[in-house]
């Protein structure tokens, strides 16, 4: 899910790249937002002939990736070589390489490229990209940060990117315990109330909670585990009530009162329709606490 969540949030920004272009560029973007692929990737590459300097790269950068998303990838690779400049190239690999996956390939390829030396609109998202290629790879959460600084920096009104972003390098800063730096992307990740249900949105709150607790302070983690939870409507098989209780759990379980933690993990194991890969993580960690 967070997969296809974060490949189209890179997409559909880079989208609103051809505000103002004519008609038939309208027209191609149009097809580009239905998933037309091959549709789109026509359009688009009926525009080169017409397109002239930076218009031409994202002509082509957008036919490559309507190519590559229809299985077309020797076309997509043909096209991406009559890129000229050499940031809209690299972008363009950067987000194929991202919407397959291939995240240790991101790391080989692009490890050392300088972001700050492409335009600003497509600079922020390849640190995105990059900066979470780190994140999910490396057990050295560190190695991430500096990218994922630099996305929430740059992406200006692009918000759906910002959050994930947040929602990464609060966990990434947590890992390192760089604690002022975790709760204050926590922080921002949570002030974005139009998000207010998106995993980011609650992956965000529950680890500051977490955090609160981890530093003893466990009344405030507490009080903000209950103001986050006044008047939400929790339906079945959401897992991110499952995850409140648990949140509540582990808030206890660091308090050290172990019954009442145990209280909220059977609460949370008691929810019906929970992704079975969930309920087994926490009856572990139940088997384990004496």
């Amino acid at each position: 899910m967070k997969k296809t969540i974060l490949f189209t949030a890179v997409l559909a920004l880079n989208v609103s790249l051809f505000a103002g272009f004519p008609e038939d560029y309208r027209a191609a973007q149009n097809e580009f937002k239905r998933s037309r692929w091959a549709s789109a990737a026509e359009k688009f590459l009926a525009l080169e002939k017409t397109a002239t300097g930076e218009s031409k790269s994202k002509v082509l950068h957008y036919a490559a990736i309507s190519l590559t998303r229809a299985k077309k990838a020797a076309e997509a690779q043909a096209v991406i070589e009559r890129i000229t400049d050499p940031a809209w190239k690299g972008y363009t690999q950067i987000v194929i390489l991202n919407s397959g996956n291939k995240l240790r390939d991101i790391k080989q390829q692009f490890g050392k490229t300088d972001f700050s030396t492409w335009p600003e609109d497509i600079a922020y998202q390849a640190c995105f990209i990059r900066g979470r290629a780190y994140y999910v790879t490396e057990r050295n959460k560190a190695l991430c940060i500096p990218d994922l600084e630099k996305a929430v920096a740059g992406c200006g009104s692009d918000f759906l990117t910002k959050i994930i972003a947040l929602d990464m390098l609060a966990s990434a800063a947590h890992a390192v315990k760089d604690y002022e730096k975790a709760v204050k992307a926590a922080d921002q990740a949570i002030a974005m109330k139009q998000y207010r249900g998106f995993y980011a949105y609650m992956s965000a709150a529950y680890l500051k909670a977490k955090i609160l607790a981890e530093q003893k302070k466990f009344a405030e983690a507490e009080q903000f585990l209950a103001d986050f939870n006044k008047g939400r409507k929790w339906g079945k098989g959401q897992i991110w009530h499952f995850k409140y209780i648990e949140t509540c759990g582990d808030v206890a379980l660091a308090k050290g009162n172990i019954a009442k933690a145990k209280e909220y993990y059977n609460q949370a194991l008691a929810l019906e329709k929970i992704n079975p890969y969930y309920v087994n993580q926490l009856k572990a960690k139940v088997s384990k606490i004496k």
